[in-house]
């Protein structure tokens, strides 16, 4: 069986907790986030998408590909983007009270950051998967940094000294 590599652990691990805490979202949990079962089918497509997109990058990173780090960037940053129009944008641009109140009636679960009457605060559930989200990105990016500093034929030398 071939064993991880210690620089790819980190990024494994934190895209296993991603996948898993992602995953709830399918399931729905009553009291932590609801199922994408209940609501409309596009949003169901495009959750079951990024879904897909995790798991090959799950793949990738096991089987150490440098593709993977690529596919999880564009998966990753094209993730970002869409929290921010459906979760944060709200937050830093205030809307007005009648949409602020809608979201909450959306997203009746708990949250970390306790809920401001003038802007939107996302619910628990959507900030800590944001923070995944971000962290991953991020480690991701380094990855392909360095995957551009050094290519592959260095890495394998450095790998074997």
């Amino acid at each position: 069986m071939k064993t991880i590599k210690r620089r790819d652990f980190f990024a494994i691990l934190l895209l296993v907790s991603l996948t898993l805490w992602y995953g709830l979202s399918f399931l729905g949990v009553p009291g932590l986030v609801g199922s994408w079962r209940i609501t409309d089918g596009l949003w169901f497509y495009l959750a079951a998408a990024l879904a897909v997109g995790l798991v090959v990058g799950i793949y990738a990173l096991l089987r150490s590909e440098d593709w993977g780090d690529w596919l999880l960037m564009f998966l990753l940053g094209g993730w970002i983007y869409i929290q921010y129009l459906s979760h944060w944008r709200r937050f830093f641009i205030p809307p007005s009270l009648e949409r602020v109140q809608q979201y909450y009636s959306s997203f009746p679960y708990w949250y970390l950051i306790p809920k401001l009457s003038t802007r939107v605060v996302p619910d628990g559930y959507h900030a800590i998967l944001h923070v995944l989200i971000l962290t991953l990105f991020i480690v991701v990016l380094v990855r392909v940094i360095r995957q551009l500093r050094y290519p592959a034929t260095t890495r394998k030398k450095q790998s074997l000294r």
